[in-house]
């Protein structure tokens, strides 16, 4: 969880200032020949973290920011033990998150 109390914490906008400045210093180091990917969380998947309206905003900014390509996962290593209840074992490891994304995937010919 992201507490802190400077610029880079509180609001999701805040919290998302850090990878911001990353893909813009990085889209203006290698210019636009080459393909720029990031990867985000879709949901934190805990109480008080970021959630898919959350991250569909920094995915918005990331692509304007000079992102060509979002790799979507979920959850944080705090959110293992939770994630162990809400999904099925090990031997169901397709498609596990396939229902996070949509929001994301119904725009993603929009590019967000």
């Amino acid at each position: 969880m992201n507490r802190r109390r400077d610029r880079y914490g509180g609001s999701s906008a805040a919290r998302s200032r850090f990878a911001l400045e990353i893909a813009t210093a990085i889209r203006k180091e290698i210019g636009p020949e080459l393909l720029l990917s990031f990867r985000i969380n879709g949901d934190d998947l805990l109480p008080d973290g970021l959630t898919i309206a959350d991250y569909r905003v920094i995915a918005r900014a990331l692509v304007d920011a000079g992102a060509d390509l979002l790799h979507v996962s979920a959850g944080t290593y705090r959110a293992m033990n939770r994630r162990r209840r809400l999904l099925p074992g090990a031997k169901c490891r397709f498609a596990l998150y396939r229902d996070f994304p949509d929001p994301q995937r119904q725009r993603g010919a929009e590019r967000f």
